[in-house]
């Protein structure tokens, strides 16, 4: 039997057996997260370079299983942990490069139900949103454009909200587009994401690869000199598909003259703007878990 076939008759079976009763709301999504990490396996055999027409529907049938098997756009009414899921499925989607306009939409429809989610969302949002930019991002359905009308009209939403959530713009004493880090120009740096506001300097993180092997350090760029300096580094061993930021980090957040960054699977580092020592929170010091989603200061 066809893989991605069988996911949707196991999700269509979860349906039928949770309408009639059979599953209680706890063990439906127990058979969801099941299903959730076998679509995850089917999509890891999928090719992702010149990917078929087939490949590419295989894909989009791997996230509708997820939606069938809820019944259709009113699973995430039935409890917080139903919630909860969903904002897990929008995280690994994006870490996979991978957006949905059925997906993100739902931020959008549901943002009033979930002020509690404040946070998190406003990180899945922005890191969407980013997803949007990069060359290596797959639409699933829909268009770039619907979906990021989607994304900012929830963003705005947040806004109003609480402001103090979302990262707004800043004024630049130039009026032309200006390149501030240029990747080719400064030696082993792979990428440059998360961009944060404080005063008048957008601190990043970055990813660099030199022959003593790779470090994550935070940039600090001057907005009025256009200027860029290396704040701190840490020496980092990524794992999986590195190349791509969003695959390895998840947030980032400056507080109390220190630079959070929360990555996938090893805790968070926390970067002193003064060159003092790095320090990891991760499991080995009190982390509930090295896989870290958003931060909240």
């Amino acid at each position: 039997l066809n893989p991605v076939a069988a996911l949707l008759i196991e999700s269509g079976q979860i349906n039928t057996e949770s309408k009639s009763g059979k599953l209680s709301s706890k063990e439906k999504l127990v058979r969801i997260r099941q299903l959730w990490k076998q679509a995850r396996h089917v999509m890891d055999n999928l090719t992702d370079n010149q990917p078929t027409w087939k490949d590419k529907e295989d894909r989009r049938l791997c996230y509708e299983t997820i939606d069938n098997a809820f019944g259709r756009g009113v699973w995430w009414r039935d409890s917080p942990e139903n919630f909860g899921f969903w904002l897990d499925l929008c995280e690994q989607m994006s870490s996979r490069g991978d957006v949905s306009h059925e997906i993100t939409w739902r931020i959008k429809k549901q943002i009033d139900l979930s002020q509690q989610e404040y946070p998190r969302l406003i990180t899945i949002v922005d890191n969407f949103l980013n997803l949007l930019d990069l060359p290596n991002c797959r639409v699933i359905n829909g268009s770039k454009n619907v979906i990021r009308t989607s994304l900012s009209e929830a963003k705005e939403t947040i806004s109003k909200a609480k402001p103090s959530l979302v990262k707004h713009k800043a004024e630049t004493p130039w009026d032309k587009i200006r390149v501030l880090i240029d990747l080719d120009k400064h030696e082993g740096l792979i990428w440059v994401y998360l961009p944060v506001l404080h005063d008048r300097f957008v601190y990043a993180a970055g990813l660099r690869r030199t022959d003593k092997g790779f470090f994550l350090e935070v940039l600090r760029v001057s907005l009025d000199l256009a200027q860029v300096e290396t704040v701190n580094k840490a020496s980092f061993d990524p794992t999986g598909r590195w190349d791509y930021p969003n695959n390895v980090l998840s947030d980032l957040k400056f507080y109390n003259r220190c630079v959070y960054v929360a990555t996938k699977n090893q805790g968070i580092y926390v970067f002193p703007d003064d060159s003092s020592p790095v320090q990891q929170i991760n499991q080995a010091s009190g982390l509930l878990s090295n896989s870290v989603s958003a931060i909240a200061c």
